[in-house]
């Protein structure tokens, strides 16, 4: 007995209007979680920042109010990298970045690798800027270039050596600039690891912010700042938490 034509196509269309449902429902639950990772985020944020205020005012009960703020970091980090797990594959780069961040302060180098390598893969994506790109690459360098448990040179270096192909030889200033942090960057990295090779780069940073327009902004406070690092010896030089990434010189930061 043939099966009428208009069974046929209330069928289908019951099976596509459900598969559309799940997939809205899927989509709906995906930015839910996105938008609670970011919320966990800037919470940790400000408290980093409420702790910066209390180095600066030096209270009476300074340790133990720290302490307090670094607890509800430490809460917020976890149900952020909890969410993170559940909704990754929706997250930014930059997201990726932040929680890698944050987590290699925290001490979990295994997890703040695994942000940042998500951090790079996501920054291929075509909609993702070049300068976005860069930034992976260079907390993610800066991460094999630390002295954690994955130190490797080699890898690092690779890492920084993209971050400077996707910028070196482009005249915008703003992408001049990116070059030159991007080889200062590494530099520092390689002078915190021990490594001579760093001083050769912080020269070619130099010469990257010379390109730059006598009135562009961060010109003349970058010059100085790498100035200062060529007056050091290798033992001297240290790098912030993963290469100056949030410790960078002068200068809008690149992330």
């Amino acid at each position: 007995m043939a099966v009428p034509t208009e069974l046929i196509s209330a069928a289908i269309g019951a099976v596509s209007g459900a598969g559309v449902s799940v997939w809205t429902y899927r989509r709906s639950l995906s930015q839910q979680r996105n938008r609670e990772v970011r919320e966990q985020l800037l919470q940790i944020v400000d408290l980093r920042l409420r702790q910066s205020e209390l180095n600066h005012t030096k209270p009476a009960n300074f340790l133990e109010a720290s302490g307090l703020l670094n607890s509800k970091r430490t809460v917020y980090l976890a149900i952020a990298n909890e969410l993170a797990e559940k909704t990754h594959r929706s997250l930014t780069p930059n997201d990726c970045i932040q929680l890698g961040f944050e987590t290699y302060t925290d001490g979990d180098t295994e997890t703040a690798r695994r942000h940042f390598e998500r951090a790079v893969r996501k920054s291929q994506e075509k909609q993702v800027t070049v300068v976005t790109r860069v930034a992976a690459l260079r907390y993610l360098g800066a991460y094999f270039l630390g002295s954690g448990p994955d130190h490797d040179p080699a890898q690092g270096s690779n890492c920084f050596r993209e971050a400077v192909q996707l910028t070196e030889g482009d005249p915008n200033p703003y992408f001049l600039y990116t070059t030159a942090m991007s080889y200062e960057q590494w530099g520092r990295a390689l002078g915190g690891a021990g490594d001579e090779g760093w001083r050769a780069l912080v020269e070619q940073a130099r010469r990257s912010y010379e390109q730059l327009p006598l009135q562009y902004e961060y010109r003349a406070p970058c010059l100085r700042a790498v100035d200062a690092l060529l007056g050091q010896t290798t033992d001297a030089v240290t790098a912030s938490p993963l290469s100056g990434a949030v410790g960078e010189p002068p200068g809008p930061r690149v992330a």
